[in-house]
């Protein structure tokens, strides 16, 4: 008996250690042609909106797939853009441009969670911000990582305070 429990764990550290996790700069790639080509009906969101409207409201329906989308990538641990060092100040750095738009739909999201009253969605994209954050700190260039400070500001004390208002109960934080 110990000798097949024994079996099961060393075949699952060896398959653990064999299978590369995915990575997050992949998967935002194929965010970025995803959109690219879509027709959504509804504008992209720039962040928070001002006061929550019934358009709002249908907005938010209408992006809740893609929405889902940044919220998996953001939870991708491994991040490498691949990028070419060698090319110098000339580097392409294209990925910024679609992680600031799962920036936008997230900070939208966390705005409308909070206006539909649910709290451990709003701090569930709140997390996904810091994560998105945390995928440019993986480059060793600089404005990798002011972009990195960026995104992490964006969640900004406003949605903080809106949410903590939203709260009940201590235990939720």
């Amino acid at each position: 008996m110990l000798h097949m429990v024994l079996a099961t764990i060393t075949q699952c550290a060896i398959l653990c250690s064999v299978t590369p996790s995915p990575n997050a700069a992949d998967a935002w790639r194929d965010f970025s042609k995803q959109i690219e080509g879509m027709e959504l009906g509804v504008n992209f969101p720039q962040g928070t909106q001002g006061p929550w409207t019934a358009a709002c409201q249908a907005q938010y329906e209408a992006l809740a797939p893609l929405i889902a989308q940044v919220r998996e990538i953001s939870a991708m641990q491994h991040c490498d853009w691949e990028l070419d060092y060698s090319e110098g100040p000339m580097m392409l750095m294209p990925q910024f441009q679609t992680t600031r738009m799962g920036m936008y739909l997230t900070l939208f999201s966390i705005q409308g969670d909070i206006e539909n009253g649910n709290v451990e969605s709003a701090m569930d994209g709140l997390h996904s911000i810091v994560e998105i954050s945390g995928h440019h700190n993986s480059g060793d260039t600089i404005i990798s990582s002011l972009v990195s400070a960026s995104i992490f500001a964006s969640a900004g004390d406003e949605l903080a305070v809106d949410l903590v208002d939203q709260m009940q109960d201590p235990a939720q934080l």
